[in-house]
């Protein structure tokens, strides 16, 4: 679930680059979120998070969905360490 939304995210802004930038990191992000899958929490808040990124996008706010992506990948890299 969280990649597929990664993932429709970086083809939502029909870059190529970004899109294949993103796909070459599939395997590591999938092997991290497959560590930490047992934590609830960890799960909650990631989907708050990309709830936080939709709403940006969806209201068209540049700004607003910068913020929340790199929030989310602040938190995405405290949850591993």
């Amino acid at each position: 679930c969280d990649m597929a939304f990664h993932q429709e995210l970086a083809r939502s802004t029909r870059n190529p680059i970004f899109h294949l930038m993103l796909v070459s990191l599939t395997d590591l992000l999938i092997e991290l979120q497959a560590r930490y899958r047992d934590k609830t929490d960890f799960r909650e808040s990631a989907i708050s998070e990309h709830r936080a990124i939709l709403n940006a996008v969806l209201s068209g706010n540049g700004e607003q969905a910068s913020a929340a992506m790199y929030d989310h990948l602040s938190h995405a890299i405290q949850r591993i360490e």
